[in-house]
């Protein structure tokens, strides 16, 4: 089973203590998010973990997918294995130096987005949008069925191109992506019935 995490939770990751504090005070003022920071990774992950509310989405620099020696994965890799459903938002400077690894990571998986530090309004306007989708029908009637099914995390169906999971699914969906359009378009005619939050 797959908890659902909150759009009001927000985890900023950020090693420059000056960039973690503005960052989360904008998030706070736009959007009312509940926002905590860190500057260490090890922090970080330590309150995904132990976190009785998983947040819906987490932004962090580089350092977000450098391995944690005490837990043996990244930051991310933390977050996608404790929160499947969380979107990652890369926000970083020095990581656009090598803009072919930054295309990998996203085809990979380890990150949703990479948005460009100096852009500050690009991240709030993603965040903005993100927000609207995951409010939308076809968002909340995928998260309900999620919560409900074992093995949410597995490739059972195909869209013609790919084997996706409902997670897969789901993240394309809160992407805003044309593959997440028609997966919405799926869902809200297959899961009709009443919706909770």
């Amino acid at each position: 089973m797959f908890p659902s995490p909150s759009i009001e939770e927000v985890v900023v990751l950020d090693r420059r203590l000056e960039m973690v504090k503005a960052t989360s005070a904008n998030l706070r003022q736009r959007f009312g998010a509940r926002v905590r920071f860190f500057t260490e990774s090890k922090d970080a992950c330590r309150a995904v973990y132990e976190s009785e509310t998983l947040p819906a989405l987490a932004v962090n620099d580089r350092v977000g997918l450098n391995e944690v020696e005490a837990y043996g994965d990244s930051f991310d890799g933390i977050v996608r294995v404790t929160s499947p459903l969380t979107l990652i938002i890369l926000f970083s400077g020095s990581a656009f130096k090598k803009p072919k690894q930054v295309k990998q990571w996203i085809r990979e998986g380890k990150i949703d987005f990479a948005i460009e530090k100096r852009n500050p309004e690009e991240l709030y306007q993603l965040i903005e949008q993100i927000r609207l989708r995951w409010n939308s029908e076809p968002a909340k009637k995928l998260r309900n069925h999620i919560a409900t099914q074992p093995h949410a995390e597995l490739p059972g169906m195909s869209d013609g191109v790919d084997e996706v999971s409902l997670i897969d699914e789901y993240r394309e969906i809160l992407k805003g992506t044309p593959r997440g359009d028609r997966y919405a378009a799926d869902w809200d005619k297959v899961l009709s019935g009443p919706v909770n939050a």
